[in-house]
């Protein structure tokens, strides 16, 4: 393949390379990938998003972590692949994207949007992990992909992004491994999160499933009323609302911004 259009996009920090795969039939994804993602030699972003044809839906994501993994689902990156479509295909502001397990419902307003997401299938579940001699009390639930969640004081702690390598690898939660979410409740309905995550491996400035694992979780522990605002690490909120009671939840929506960089075309050749 000579060259990939592609368009860059930003859902709250979160980044991706955005490619219309409907005609190109991408191939060697587990080697093209991380030379898309690569920050110093390729594009730079913390995942792909390809959009495909669906049997199922009017249109298909897949998401591919920055090292080349294949991902279950993305929240923000729903969001800005929903933007893109809006962009470029006449259909209206509501449409549905199917992911690995599930199909979205979007709505797009402008820059932002909001996506249906899934309820969780299982409840909430708790792990007293010990990571260097530390114990961390651990709300672990699924969103679409795996996320454990430790609520602390202060978030800006430099102790707590060192050890989230080892409880995303930690025996409790193999072999899928999980996410990991630290988070400080601002106010009763204000919530400021830190994630790593994994296939990226490393902390991203926002994570949508991460996001709302977390308002599950204090809702369910703390009764916070929504809908409940998550701060991500770049500044920007997304919104977490639904009905009931963690984790038997109805209408859980996730909505915040979705937000188109530039657009250009990667030569793989020219990085070989």
């Amino acid at each position: 393949m000579v060259s990939i259009p592609f368009v860059k996009y930003s859902g709250c920090g979160n980044d991706f390379v955005v490619i219309d795969n409907r005609d190109l039939e991408l191939e060697t994804l587990d080697t093209l990938i991380p030379r898309l993602c690569d920050r110093n030699r390729g594009v730079g972003a913390d995942g792909v998003l390809l959009l495909e044809t669906s049997l199922v839906a009017q249109f298909r994501m897949r998401i591919f972590n920055a090292d080349g993994s294949e991902a279950e689902m993305c929240g923000n990156g729903v969001r800005c692949l929903a933007h893109f479509i809006h962009q470029i295909e006449n259909i209206g502001n509501k449409f549905t994207i199917e992911t690995m397990h599930q199909t979205m419902s979007v709505v797009v307003n402008e820059s932002l949007v909001s996506v249906a997401m899934p309820s969780p299938q299982k409840e909430i579940s708790h792990h007293n992990v010990s990571v260097d001699n530390r114990e961390f009390s651990l709300n672990f639930l699924d969103t679409g992909v795996p996320h454990a969640i430790h609520f602390v004081d202060d978030l800006n702690r430099n102790d707590l992004l060192p050890c989230a390598p080892k409880i995303r690898f930690h025996p409790e939660f193999q072999p899928r491994g999980t996410n990991v979410n630290f988070a400080e409740v601002l106010s009763n309905k204000n919530i400021a999160v830190r994630t790593y995550e994994r296939g990226v491996e490393g902390e991203t400035l926002a994570c949508g499933t991460g996001a709302v694992a977390v308002a599950l979780a204090a809702a369910a522990l703390y009764g916070t009323p929504t809908p409940i605002t998550i701060m991500t690490r770049s500044g920007d909120p997304l919104s977490i609302d639904f009905q009931g009671i963690p984790p038997y939840v109805t209408n859980l929506v996730m909505t915040g911004p979705a937000i188109r960089v530039y657009e250009g075309v990667f030569k793989p050749n020219l990085h070989s």
